[in-house]
């Protein structure tokens, strides 16, 4: 499966591409977004700077940055560009980095580049949501603001994983990784997944996601009294492979207790397996989010929700 639609909402405000020459109508009420079409003559870099010279771009507090090469290219000139405008955005605080259906790219396929030279940039941002793994990196990243980091992929490679979890980021309260697939990119195993299991370094860490994985069974077994659990209030394992195994190793797991919620949406557990885990939550008073439910299948017809 893939992300099929581009957002229709971001920062809690409705998206709209914007085109060279349509203004700013209102810079509060509307999250603007670049992208660009298949064999658009204009490129993204030239309607983000037709943008930055309209009045009340100094006022825009989020940024969509969507397709950016219909050949697929890499991020690096979007990157720069936004670099070299930083000043035309003093009051930027939240951007989507890479939203791009799979019409216009497969997730697998989406180069991107080192997304701390923009962070650098932009010392208040306060949130960041990158989606494509190829090429990604997060280079001796130390940002004092960033409360929320989102990387979602098909296929994520430990060493970037590695490069945020050394991050110096001390006001981080929302950390999401998308693991993804063996077959396009993920390079990890469940004892590798362990570094996410107590990050005393986030002190204010209080919402965790470790989504999107073909081994989300294995990590939920393998979560037993981590450490993480007495710091997070969320758990996020929502779009993976989990099954009445992982199911089974959650609702036996009396360490859950302290998270205020549970999030599993997307998965393939079975009815019985479902009530199983939404009494033993409940017992628990911890919420629990199981809606898209695919079934129970055999292991081999189990797909996470977004690899190519």
């Amino acid at each position: 499966m893939t992300i099929a639609y581009n957002l229709s909402y971001f920062n809690g405000k409705k998206v709209y591409d914007y085109n060279i020459g349509d203004g700013i109508s209102d810079p509060l009420a509307i999250t603007y977004r670049f992208r660009v079409e298949y064999d658009e003559e204009t490129s993204q870099i030239e309607k983000i700077a037709d943008f930055a010279k309209q009045a009340g771009a100094d006022q825009v507090p989020a940024l969509v940055i969507g397709n950016w090469d219909s050949e697929g290219g890499s991020s690096y000139e979007t990157i720069n560009m936004l670099i070299e405008l930083k000043d035309k955005f003093p009051a930027l605080r939240h951007i989507f980095f890479g939203d791009i259906s799979y019409e216009e790219s497969e997730m697998s396929w989406i180069q991107n580049g080192n997304i701390t030279p923009l962070l650098n940039a932009y010392p208040e941002l306060e949130s960041l949501t990158v989606r494509g793994a190829a090429g990604l990196s997060f280079t001796d990243l130390k940002h004092e603001k960033l409360k929320k980091l989102r990387i979602q992929t098909g296929g994520l490679g430990m060493g970037t994983i590695r490069e945020v979890i050394g991050s110096h980021l001390p006001a981080l309260e929302h950390l999401e990784f998308w693991l993804g697939s063996d077959n396009y990119g993920w390079d990890g195993t469940v004892e590798d997944v362990k570094i996410l299991f107590d990050l005393p370094q986030f002190p204010n860490l209080h919402n965790l996601g470790i989504c999107n994985s073909i081994i989300a069974d294995e990590i939920a077994v393998a979560l037993g009294d981590a450490p993480i659990l007495k710091q997070i209030k969320e758990l996020g394992m929502f779009n993976g492979a989990m099954s009445d195994v992982g199911a089974k190793a959650l609702a036996t797991n009396p360490h859950l207790e302290p998270l205020d919620k549970l999030d599993l949406h997307y998965h393939y557990i079975s009815s019985a397996g479902q009530k199983e885990l939404k009494a033993a939550l409940k017992a628990l008073k911890v919420k629990v989010d199981l809606k898209k439910g695919q079934g129970e299948t055999d292991p081999e017809d189990r797909y996470i929700r977004v690899s190519e």
